[in-house]
């Protein structure tokens, strides 16, 4: 199966520079494919990302594409999803809207943190401006990794609630990969702490 995200999704916050030329097209193309099956393993466990890749069902295409849900106050929610269409409001003729995903703000943490230096034959170092000043991706990078980290609140909880039902909807996701996914979306901060 295909990827939930491809290059399309790295616009606004999460911009790529001179995505369609092709050394970034080819460096892009393979962070997402890296990157996205382990965002997925990391925060939804082995068996379960392994189905969403895989199972066509309605439980699947609400867990990819959002659902609303009853919480455990009784209270009704919305899961957004792990691709959610995010439409703009602008007066313009055409389209509008944009895809936005927990998998491509991570991918665009890892993506940054691999472009903020470059390794030499001999040495990694950090460019040099030559016109104007460099500023650290720290905190664009930070930015995209708690973006990423209350997306996954919003998913735990939903899974969690879903898996409280008489009959669970997502046996797969365990307790076990519930603490593991927490532990690793925790939010951050650019010192590290």
């Amino acid at each position: 199966m295909p990827n939930l995200v491809n290059r399309s999704f790295f616009v606004a916050d999460i911009n790529i520079p001179n995505a369609d030329e092709a050394s970034v097209a080819e460096k892009l193309d393979m962070f997402i494919t890296r990157f996205e099956n382990e965002c997925l393993v990391k925060i939804l466990g082995y068996e379960l990302s392994k189905l969403v890749k895989t199972e066509n069902s309605q439980r699947m295409n609400d867990l990819v594409f959002g659902a609303e849900y009853t919480d455990c106050k009784g209270k009704l929610q919305l899961w957004e999803g792990l691709v959610v269409e995010v439409m703009q409001n602008t007066s313009s003729d055409g389209d509008n809207s944009y895809w936005e995903s927990l998998i491509a703000f991570y991918i665009y943490y890892f993506f940054e943190e691999s472009s903020a230096s470059l390794t030499t034959g001999m040495t990694t170092s950090v460019s040099k401006a030559e016109a104007g000043e460099i500023h650290s991706p720290a905190d664009k990078m930070c930015a995209a990794w708690n973006n990423f980290s209350n997306r996954c609140d919003s998913l735990f909880e939903y899974l969690n609630t879903k898996n409280k039902e008489q009959t669970p909807v997502y046996p797969e996701f365990t307790r076990r990969d519930f603490h593991k996914g927490f532990k690793l979306s925790r939010t951050i901060n650019i010192f590290g702490i």
